[in-house]
């Protein structure tokens, strides 16, 4: 005679005891959401590695004598340009969220594009502010972190692209 198997009709059984959970939602919003936690983790790791990243920077400007080493620092154009852009994309995403939150299907689809034109305009930027470095990733070692944390947040950008300013 085998074991009781302990799932049976989507039901688990717990000492003859029946937990139906067919009533409860499936999804959530907020810390109620899997993917909340799992998004709070991945923040965590990325804080972690831009803080890394950062001290990299301060520690070898800390060594040198002149800072940045080429002499000549970044064009703040570009970065100014995203700093808006970032900044103004709180609007589109506070309207997906609320649309989301009000289980609204187009206005939440809607509001995604609207994120992802944003995000695709921070990155088109982010090409230019590339540019306007002054310095090339293997010139030396301001060069190396610079481009480093560009890296890092382009990357992060890619793989977020309806939240520009995460």
């Amino acid at each position: 005679m085998s074991a009781p198997d302990p799932k049976r009709d989507g039901r688990l059984l717990d000492e003859g005891r029946v937990l139906d959970i067919s009533t409860l939602p499936t999804f959530a919003f907020g810390n109620r959401s899997p993917m909340w936690w799992g998004t709070m983790g991945l923040m965590a790791i990325e804080g972690t590695v831009f803080a890394l990243t950062i001290m990299a920077y301060f520690y070898l400007r800390s060594h040198a004598s002149a800072w940045p080493m080429s002499g000549f620092p970044p064009e703040l154009i570009w970065g100014n340009l995203n700093t808006a852009i970032m900044l103004g994309s709180i609007i589109p995403n506070h309207y997906a969220k609320k649309a989301a939150e009000r289980l609204d299907l187009k206005k939440t689809q809607f509001w995604m594009v609207v994120c992802m034109l944003v995000s695709v305009a921070f990155l088109a930027v982010r090409v230019l502010e590339f540019g306007a470095l002054n310095t090339r990733w293997d010139t030396d070692a301001y060069g190396s972190v610079v481009w480093m944390l560009m890296a890092l947040h382009t990357t992060h950008l890619i793989t977020e692209p309806s939240i520009p300013g995460s």
